[in-house]
């Protein structure tokens, strides 16, 4: 028996989750590679979200929304590309 009743479960994903070596970020492409050494852990644990999304939808019937959002711009970001922390536009 549930405690609450849960209509739709939103999880918003990082774009760091997408492929390291992907020059252009397509979500057909979201999966087909590894994340970039730099952001492993945090990029994977983003993906295991959306795996962990699917299995409350198979188990519980839960419905979920994933969305992939662009990091966004503050102060601490970095311009220099070791200590980037978002995407650089020209």
């Amino acid at each position: 028996m549930r405690l609450i009743q849960v209509l739709k479960l939103l999880n918003p994903l990082s774009n760091c989750s997408y492929p390291g070596d992907s020059d252009i970020q397509n979500e057909e492409d979201w999966l087909t590679n590894e994340v970039h050494d730099s952001v492993y852990s945090y990029g994977n644990s983003r993906r295991i979200i959306y795996m962990i999304s699917k299995c409350y939808n198979q188990q519980y019937n839960i419905d979920t929304a994933n969305f992939l959002i662009p990091n966004t711009f503050g102060p601490g970001d970095y311009e220099r590309y070791k200590q980037n922390s978002c995407i650089e536009m020209e």
